[in-house]
């Protein structure tokens, strides 16, 4: 059996009905924030509050932010207080929103199966209300996990991103411990890159390029960015296939590196290695 999200909220409160409210379906924004790492930094709250134009004219906010596939996060429901402020040295309006806590919508747990493609981003619920289709209810709010060990290293770049800007403890710890071999993996096309972190700081240096170029500098990658742009090259996924001492032989990593781009063919034109 299918639940429709306002068949939820309205459970949590009768003024919940879609009539009162406005979707906000959030997406990479003209600056290229993604609304996904935001929410999962903990400040998407602030971060919607912030508009181009006066999107918020109704009571109500039901935020649902873009996720690979075609699915959507449910971030909220929120109250929207009174008119918004022109912010003129930002050229935005700021709205105060205040987020409702619900027990049958628990914020960032709810999926949405729901293929919208419109460009509308602020769209009235009432048009939408039998189309937000609950598939998933996740375990937790999603969020950065904490390390759990090198073999169950597999992050999208964009959550990367998220760990090298926050300096998480706990990874800064682990990734600059060893050196190694990595493989990032673009899904769209499931072609790969083999790469090695052999710098003192092991895996942490070396994903720290990664986190602020996307690319890391290596030509098969950046040509890859060049034809999709760089939005959907935060889809990728990195993962450590093999780790060795930080004060190993450099030339044991590379031989170690070389291995690898043979058993998983990652040279062009079946990958991205260039070498």
């Amino acid at each position: 059996m299918s639940l429709a999200l306002f068949d939820l909220l309205e459970l949590s409160s009768a003024e919940f009905i879609p009539e009162k409210c406005k979707l906000h379906f959030a997406r990479p924004n003209l600056v290229g924030e993604h609304p996904l790492e935001v929410f999962k930094r903990g400040e998407f709250d602030d971060w919607q509050c912030w508009q181009t134009k006066r999107n918020f004219e109704r009571p109500f906010v039901v935020s649902l932010i873009a996720m690979p596939g075609g699915q959507w996060l449910f971030a909220g429901i929120y109250k929207s207080e009174g008119s918004p402020k022109w912010e003129p040295e930002y050229n935005l309006w700021l709205y105060t929103l205040e987020f409702l806590a619900t027990e049958k919508t628990p914020a960032g747990r709810l999926v949405i199966n729901y293929d919208y493609r419109d460009r509308q981003t602020y769209p009235y619920a009432e048009k939408h209300r039998d189309l937000l289709i609950v598939s998933e209810i996740l375990k937790e709010p999603a969020s950065i996990e904490s390390f759990d060990g090198y073999r169950d290293v597999n992050l999208a770049l964009a959550d990367l991103q998220i760990i090298i800007a926050r300096e998480l403890p706990d990874w800064r710890a682990a990734l600059s411990s060893v050196k190694g071999i990595y493989l990032i993996t673009d899904p769209e096309n499931g072609k790969s890159y083999v790469g090695k972190a052999d710098g003192i700081s092991g895996f942490w240096g070396r994903f720290c390029q990664y986190a602020n170029s996307i690319h890391g500098m290596n030509r098969g990658l950046i040509s890859r960015i060049e034809d999709i742009g760089a939005e959907p090259a935060l889809n990728w996924r990195i993962t450590i296939l093999e780790v060795v001492d930080l004060y190993a032989d450099n030339d044991t990593v590379n031989m170690r590196e070389s291995f690898w781009k043979n058993v998983l063919m990652t040279r062009a034109p079946f990958g991205y290695n260039l070498n």
